[in-house]
């Protein structure tokens, strides 16, 4: 044991808080998921594997053994969307954006996004917003109008007025400006969310579940301000939490509003 110690170097030591990040990360993303159960599945198999190998269980062992290629591969094809959201989650690490910077220009943005969904909801005009971040959303800016815009109160009361042909669809910043609106986002598939909630939420859930950005919702039903990211929703919110929200999401070094 002491010669073990006595070995331990500061590579080790790397090593060890590397794989202990992966596995946080990898739990912290299975959690509430319908993953958690595939994952017990594969735990399953590989502690059957173990045994059958243990107790010279040749035949069960075989089968095993050859299906865990196949099973592999099936796996990545499958959960190919959940991948993918967690290496995003990986490089989207608070770690890695300790040193992120809120610029006067996002934070005005943002301003502009609150004033606007606290407009839209005493009227009880539904909107549904998308800020991206990191992952780019072209793809779904790619069938809609581009507006390459200044952010503003004014214009997102206006996209979203029940008499515009593009109110149904979502308002996409990018860079603090609005680059389209009346996207197309897929719903959410998740059997958990809760039923009350709507085709807008769902569709916020949904692109968040895919990507890093956040999407601000309001209710066409009840006028309700909610925010979703990394596949949750914080509903029912007053602007000055909507706001205290979304700039903690953008610059973890804001705290009240302040730099």
């Amino acid at each position: 044991m002491s010669e073990l110690i006595f070995n331990f170097t500061w590579r080790d030591a790397i090593d060890i808080l590397l794989v202990w990040i992966i596995i946080y990360k990898l739990l912290t993303f299975l959690r509430g998921t319908t993953a958690v159960q595939v994952f017990s599945g594969i735990l399953l198999i590989l502690g059957v594997s173990f045994a059958a190998q243990v107790a010279e269980l040749n035949t069960i062992y075989w089968l095993v053994k050859n299906i865990a290629g196949y099973l592999v591969l099936a796996l990545i094809i499958l959960f190919h969307p959940e991948i993918r959201k967690f290496l995003v989650s990986i490089g989207q690490n608070d770690v890695f954006r300790v040193f992120a910077k809120t610029d006067q220009k996002q934070l005005e943005a943002i301003e502009e996004v609150v004033r606007a969904c606290v407009n839209l909801a005493s009227r009880k005009m539904g909107a549904l917003i998308v800020l991206e971040r990191e992952s780019n959303l072209q793809n779904y800016a790619d069938v809609t109008v581009v507006l390459d815009a200044i952010t503003s109160k004014e214009l997102l009361i206006t996209i979203f007025q029940p008499s515009t042909p593009i109110h149904d669809g979502a308002v996409l910043i990018r860079n603090n400006r609005i680059h389209a609106a009346g996207c197309f986002l897929t719903v959410s598939m998740n059997p958990d969310i809760d039923k009350e909630l709507g085709t807008r939420h769902r569709a916020a859930i949904g692109v968040t579940e895919q990507t890093d950005c956040v999407a601000v919702v309001v209710s066409e039903e009840t006028g309700a301000i909610s925010v979703a990211v990394g596949g949750r929703i914080i509903r029912k919110l007053d602007s000055n939490t909507l706001k205290k929200v979304l700039k903690n999401i953008f610059s973890p070094r804001i705290k009240g509003g302040r730099k």
